[in-house]
């Protein structure tokens, strides 16, 4: 396994203690973690993608009026999520020894040294 990416599972994350212990131990071992929230950056998430749901939902909604309209021609096949905001966390990026894509840094909001 080469990275841990953590997803909303209320097993695996049953209590405050199990997220801390998975992440001492993905430490331990070298491994970065990937979250869902930025709640996980302070216990050492390398990345994390936090979604907003709601604004999600009306962005696909939107999009499925378009498809069952005649209205508009659909000229995008792909569309980046509305309201996703993505953090960085440098510091876990240089302790795991991992490549950093410059060119990817576009898509970040928020870098943590």
């Amino acid at each position: 396994m080469d990275a841990v990416w953590l997803i909303s599972d209320p097993v695996v994350l049953a209590n405050e203690k199990s997220a801390i212990e998975l992440f001492r131990v993905s430490d331990a071992k070298m491994k970065p973690v990937f979250a869902y929230d930025d709640v996980y950056v302070d216990l050492g998430a390398v990345l994390t993608i936090t979604a907003d749901i709601p604004t999600m939902g009306v962005q696909a909604a939107k999009l499925a009026e378009d498809v069952l309209s005649d209205r508009e021609q659909i000229a995008d096949r792909v569309e980046s999520p509305a309201g996703s905001h993505i953090t960085l966390n440098v510091g876990r990026l240089q302790r795991y020894r991992l490549n950093l894509n410059r060119q990817a840094l576009g898509s970040v909001n928020r870098v943590i040294e």
